[in-house]
């Protein structure tokens, strides 16, 4: 059985990840996620208690592979020196803080020879910053490193690790546009449409299946121009 370990699975693009062949820990920053069988919820406020749950899952059900999806962030939308002094702590603690403590618990609490996939859906403003997203994008390029650093780290302990670098996708990155916004990033964007839940979820299943692939980057983002 596979265990999958969801960082911000509140976001309806991972909705198509969940079945019942196997075990999910879902991570949440505010929102519970609906209830779902073979599901066990815990606020990233509690993360301490991530260490027993995972060790007692790996256990009692014979975890063969485990996966993390890290999809939790926070975008701030104003030019940086208009930043709050809580905003800034909001964007580091979600986007840089709570990504360090949960990779640590997983690397710390799993045994070495357990096979570990750490899949980060970063942002292709980690190298295409505009206005609004200083922390956003620097965020997204930390985390791009960070992963990679892992992979260097920890491979001979049977662990993989891999980017993939987002476009505009349908949920609540779509929701955050009025219809005229929403069409004129179409216009920049190959295909003319947002990504998909499905095409997301293809993309992870790749990652989980080619073992040779590690520390790397796939961009799925429909033939973006990266000039918005």
């Amino acid at each position: 059985m596979k265990l999958y370990i969801i960082y911000g699975s509140e976001s309806s693009v991972l909705k198509n990840i969940y079945n019942n062949e196997s075990y999910f820990i879902r991570i949440y920053n505010k929102s519970t996620p609906e209830v779902k069988k073979n599901c066990l919820d815990i606020s990233i406020k509690k993360i301490q208690q991530t260490k027993l749950e995972i060790k007692n899952i790996i256990l009692k059900h014979n975890i063969s592979k485990l996966i993390f999806i890290g999809s939790g962030f926070y975008s701030e939308n104003k030019i940086f020196a208009s930043l709050t002094e809580k905003e800034i702590s909001i964007s580091n603690e979600t986007n840089i803080i709570n990504y360090q403590n949960i990779l640590q618990q997983i690397i710390k609490n799993t045994p070495a020879k357990l096979e570990k996939i750490l899949i980060y859906l970063s942002s292709f403003r980690s190298g295409a910053p505009t206005n609004g997203t200083a922390l956003y994008s620097a965020s997204k390029a930390y985390g791009e490193i960070l992963f990679k650093s892992i992979a260097y780290e920890y491979s001979r302990f049977s662990l993989r690790t891999f980017t993939i670098r987002m476009g505009f996708f349908e949920g609540r990155m779509k929701n955050a546009f009025n219809e005229l916004e929403t069409n004129n990033i179409k216009k920049n964007i190959s295909l003319k449409r947002f990504g998909s839940s499905e095409e997301l979820i293809d993309t992870i299943e790749f990652v989980i299946k080619n073992k040779y692939l590690s520390g790397g980057v796939i961009e799925i983002n429909g033939g973006l121009k990266i000039d918005i």
